[in-house]
């Protein structure tokens, strides 16, 4: 016992007893209860939350700034849309009046157009009819003075002879009137010994005259032609 007790001191036995548990309480210490278990798990999703939390805020920061940068843009457009309504209002009732205006003058056009196209229908028919009168005036103008002329030289050629200078002048309307004018200036002689100078100075007045008349009547048309 005395070499046990030098091989083994009796202060040592409590230090063996330590050495021999301490494995022990540290794989005590390494297993958790049910409880810190739980704490742990709540612990883990206190913090998950608190991340997923803050993810969460940012995403939604981003998305407000966005909201209020787009509700800005619409709003601006909304606006400007507003004005150009309000614009195009305004054109589509101009252009209406417009429209109610030009309708009306269109109507008092069509109402112009189809009465000056009657006037020029009597106008074209009343210068038809006044070309013809002017074809037939010019005829009766123009055979009288070439009739005139003829019963001129037949008066001088022979003289005293007045019934064949009467036929001389044709059966003209002009000269009808110029037969009458001959027949009124001739004395009433069996032998038509009168004197042809009276005769031939009527004539040739007449034939001026004629000639005259029928200048201004060429020149009447052309005025009525351009």
């Amino acid at each position: 016992c005395g070499s046990q007790n030098y091989l083994y001191p009796i202060n040592a036995v409590p230090r063996m007893k330590c050495l021999i548990f301490l494995p022990v309480l540290a794989a005590a210490a390494s297993v958790q209860s049910p409880v810190q278990k739980v704490v742990t798990m709540l612990k883990a999703m206190s913090e998950k939350g608190e991340a997923e939390l803050q993810d969460e805020k940012v995403q939604y920061a981003k998305y407000a700034q966005w909201c209020e940068s787009t509700k800005a843009e619409k709003s601006t457009a909304v606006d400007e849309a507003t004005g150009k309504i309000e614009v195009l209002k305004a054109d589509i009732a101009k252009a209406q009046t417009d429209a109610e205006v030009l309708a009306k003058d269109i109507e008092e056009h069509g109402a112009q157009i189809e009465k000056i196209g009657g006037e020029k229908t009597k106008a074209e028919e009343v210068r038809k009819k006044e070309a013809e009168d002017y074809a037939v005036e010019f005829k009766d103008y123009s055979e009288s003075v070439d009739a005139i002329g003829r019963a001129l030289e037949t008066l001088e050629k022979q003289a005293g002879s007045h019934p064949q200078a009467l036929i001389q002048l044709g059966t003209g309307r002009h000269a009808q009137e110029v037969r009458k004018l001959v027949a009124l200036a001739t004395p009433k002689a069996p032998a038509y010994d009168f004197q042809s100078g009276n005769i031939t100075g009527m004539l040739k007045t007449l034939q001026d005259q004629f000639v005259t008349e029928k200048r201004e009547l060429e020149k009447a048309e052309t005025s009525k032609v351009h």
